[in-house]
């Protein structure tokens, strides 16, 4: 069944939630549902969702380059981040920062301030490389990847963008 997502204001949820309180019968895990939407992900599982999705990030770039990623091991090619650790998401060395010259900053949210995570990015751009900003949420079927038309029109330039 194909979700679909609707936004609602806390007022708005609240009447809702009132409303159905006064039908009968009514689905419980509904109600249950919609008090949840309210609530906020807690610090602990926001860090790890986005420690999740650096890691994907990082098994993408070794399937992309294949350059081993070894999870854990902070002197591997390609490594992901602690979290609260100032810098780009994403550590490319060696061979890896070579062949893939990306700051990468990971942002696995659903309300994605666009304007603040470019920024971010390029504030944490390492030297001979470019920013970019990989975006998941779970109205995408995947992530998205933000970047500069700059570097997309230097991306296209090379080749690397392919058409089938």
């Amino acid at each position: 069944m194909a979700s679909k997502y609707i936004l609602l204001t806390d007022k708005e949820r609240a009447e809702v939630l009132s409303a159905l309180s006064r039908v009968r019968p009514v689905s419980m895990a509904l109600i249950k549902k919609i008090e949840r939407a309210g609530e906020r992900i807690k610090v602990r599982s926001a860090k790890a969702k986005g420690m999740g999705f650096q890691k994907w990030i990082c098994e993408q770039i070794s399937e992309l380059l294949n350059i081993p990623f070894i999870s854990g091991d902070d002197e591997s090619l390609i490594a992901s981040r602690n979290s609260g650790v100032n810098g780009v998401d994403i550590i490319l060395r060696g061979e890896a920062k070579k062949r893939f010259p990306f700051s990468i900053e990971a942002k696995n949210c659903e309300n994605l301030g666009i304007m603040d995570a470019v920024e971010q990015a390029q504030s944490n751009q390492a030297e001979g490389t470019d920013w970019m900003v990989v975006h998941k949420r779970k109205a995408l079927k995947g992530a998205i990847v933000i970047l500069s038309w700059h570097s997309f029109k230097d991306l296209y330039r090379k080749g690397l963008c392919i058409t089938e």
